[in-house]
């Protein structure tokens, strides 16, 4: 047995591990096992799934509910298939040998899992843009998958999948439907050399735009904790490098300006439009010792709301010694947020 895996399921610890028939064998059998608080350890049950091609390659992530596993099988380098199998919290399986990968050929490889508070993600290195099959040069790609294993895309999306090797991807779940990953990513530069590579997924309906005018502190990056979903109550906007303790506004405009303009003189650069009647409204702001500022925007429960986009934009004040443009103001970058059923 190799590559134990562990994650909580229900009141229960879930430990899954490959298990091989002999010493040199390839192909692994994917068991799981459960352990409860007293240390009490269950039998070991088949998952249904066999992992074959890198040894040691399999993962399992869970939603509280049930759990993910993933691994790769096939027989050679260019059909091999990231395939899954979603466990109950009784044991129970839901599915099994369920291939995700088979729209592409060429290979896919050492997937990852995580739940990120409202789908799993998967992440996979992938030989389908390799144009002949010994190129061995994957990129890394990934699928969610609803919390009851229905696929939401069709086929993989791109994490990293540059011209060079991009590979051992791995993620974990920040919550509120937001993910870290990183990789081994080649970098052509003074080293010639693979380097660790971070990205981070965010919910759906945001999009950052525009640079704005930097504060003493830096650039300043308008965010969101959560989908914008209709009806939901716990919506924020949040901006981080904010003057420690100062206040500032979050600025709500139905007109974007992407490349910025400053209609006032003020010295700063405008990702919303602030003239009548773009602007919509002004919301005063008190940022954290750390420089971080916070409001709760509730989304109403209005279906004429679903689609429709809004635009927001943050400024604060300074003071000396810093004083970052002709009126002590800076900005943020433009967040632009579109209400998500």
């Amino acid at each position: 047995a190799t590559r134990a895996r562990v994650t909580t399921l229900g009141s229960r610890w879930m430990v899954v591990t490959e298990s091989h028939w002999s010493h040199d064998a390839n192909q692994a059998g994917v068991l799981f096992t459960f352990v409860d608080a007293a240390g009490n350890v269950s039998s070991e049950t088949s998952a249904g799934i066999y992992n074959v091609q890198v040894r040691g390659s399999l993962d399992v992530a869970s939603s509280g509910a049930n759990a993910l596993i993933v691994c790769p099988t096939g027989s050679n380098w260019t059909n091999t298939e990231v395939q899954a199998a979603l466990v109950e919290a009784d044991g129970t399986l839901r599915f099994t040998n369920r291939v995700l990968t088979g729209y592409a050929g060429m290979g896919q490889f050492r997937p990852t899992v995580t739940f990120d508070g409202r789908n799993y993600l998967v992440g996979f290195e992938s030989y389908e843009n390799n144009a002949w099959f010994y190129d061995f040069e994957p990129d890394i790609l990934g699928l969610r998958l609803a919390p009851d294993g229905t696929p939401l895309d069709a086929r993989g999306f791109a994490l990293w999948d540059g011209e060079d090797w991009e590979r051992s991807v791995d993620a974990t779940s920040l919550g509120e439907e937001k993910a870290l990953l990183a990789c081994a990513a080649y970098d052509d530069g003074a080293h010639a050399a693979m380097r660790i590579s971070l990205r981070a997924l965010r919910p759906e309906g945001l999009a950052n735009f525009g640079t704005g005018t930097a504060g003493c502190d830096g650039l300043q990056r308008m965010d969101a904790n959560r989908e914008p979903r209709l009806g939901s109550g716990s919506f924020a906007l949040s901006c981080e490098r904010a003057t420690a303790g100062g206040a500032g506004l979050f600025v709500l405009g139905g007109v974007p300006e992407v490349a910025g303009s400053d209609p006032y003189a003020l010295g700063v650069l405008f990702h919303v439009d602030p003239t009548p009647p773009n602007l919509l409204r002004l919301f005063p702001v008190v940022a954290d010792a750390n420089g971080r500022a916070e409001r709760l925007f509730p989304v109403p429960a209005l279906p004429a709301l679903i689609g429709r986009t809004f635009f927001f934009q943050a400024a604060f004040r300074w003071s000396l010694p810093c004083v970052p443009s002709s009126s002590g103001f800076s900005t943020s970058d433009g967040l632009a947020v579109t209400i998500r059923p």
